[in-house]
């Protein structure tokens, strides 16, 4: 079985590295493609793949010029008619509902539309995401599968904690938030709301932030608490593992959230976590390894913080956090998808 993944951005996320990895021990042929939709038309005309795998689709959306957008959604979807019309399938991950950045959002969600009418099965992360993907794409319940986010088993180390619990209550809780630094992850909000929790308590803000205003934000609040410390910029594997073994709890303060590769990534480490009990946390984690708030109460980032500063067994809620992450095994979810493009094939040979 060939199986056509794209777009390919393993150099950027290891998500589909595992995943290609995972597939490969199953016996399927990987190949991964990046390219514009253009040169994806040409590919999708002769490719001898059985299947594509589509990810992260808005990537010809996100870019100025409606115009443009548009001709590039026309020549996308022809390249799955046409795909569809020699009689191959089309499978879709569904990380997001719309691009993070929001940019030329109705076409965004055209575009998912189409995509999801061509689509012979749409994979979601998790079953809380059911209910939303079906209202923002209108098709029938049945396109729909479950097969969860893997975890970053050899990528990220698991740092178990060794230290006793009254070095904690000494030092504070040490606080981490790790990731791209976009605006609807809520940095700023974590920030000052940080500054009010009392203690010897430490936040690190690490990641690349590509908006200026929004850097320069983080930067001026930050500067008024020698508590807080941000590295601002795309961190190697090996500093990533630094932060996460250093830091008790990881902070996703978002106010949207569909999928998180943070979240695993955390859990995978060993690291509880402090989030909104939106999207798809709640299929990942439960109050034994994270401290979940409602976004909608004034205070409920704080009460989580203050919640997470008081922990009373670090060593239990990081192997549960562990426990969390065992669960989601690539070769576990590589056998679910081979499944699934099994079934695919069968069915176009009946």
């Amino acid at each position: 079985m060939k199986v056509l993944q794209y777009p390919d951005f393993t150099n950027s996320n290891p998500y589909q590295t595992l995943m290609y990895d995972a597939l490969r021990h199953q016996g399927c042929e990987v190949v991964s493609f990046n390219a514009s939709p253009r040169t994806l038309l040409k590919r999708l005309l002769t490719d001898p793949s059985n299947i594509l795998h589509l990810h992260w689709i808005s990537t010809h959306i996100v870019k100025p010029g409606k115009l443009r957008v548009s001709v590039s959604m026309v020549i996308f979807g022809t390249a799955l008619v046409i795909w569809r019309l020699r009689r191959k399938k089309i499978v879709w991950t569904l990380h997001n509902l719309v691009n993070h950045e929001q940019q030329n959002a109705s076409l965004d969600r055209l575009n998912s539309q189409i995509v999801a009418r061509l689509a012979d099965v749409i994979l979601l992360h998790g079953e809380s995401a059911r209910t939303a993907a079906k209202e923002v794409l209108i098709v029938s319940e049945n396109k729909f599968t479950v097969v969860p986010h893997g975890n970053y088993d050899g990528i990220i180390t698991y740092h178990p904690i060794r230290e006793p619990q009254t070095d904690f209550s000494q030092r504070g809780m040490r606080f981490l938030f790790v990731g791209s630094i976009k605006p609807y992850k809520g940095v700023p909000d974590l920030i000052n709301t940080f500054k009010e929790l009392a203690g010897p308590h430490q936040l690190r803000i690490v990641g690349h932030a590509a908006d200026t205003d929004l850097r320069q934000m983080i930067k001026d609040s930050a500067e008024k608490d020698n508590r807080i410390a941000c590295l601002l910029k795309f961190v190697t594997d090996s500093e990533l593992e630094e932060h996460l073994a250093w830091a008790d709890v990881v902070v996703m303060p978002y106010r949207d959230i569909f999928t998180s590769g943070s979240l695993v990534l955390a859990l995978t480490a060993g690291r509880p976590i402090v989030a909104p009990n939106i999207g798809l946390i709640q299929d990942y984690v439960d109050e034994q390894c994270a401290f979940l708030y409602d976004p909608m109460e004034v205070d409920g980032l704080a009460n989580a913080l203050s919640k997470a500063a008081r922990m009373s067994d670090h060593k239990e809620s990081s192997r549960a956090a562990k426990k969390a992450a065992d669960k989601l095994k690539w070769d576990f979810i590589g056998d679910q998808l081979v499944s699934i493009y099994e079934k695919l094939m069968a069915r176009r040979s009946q």
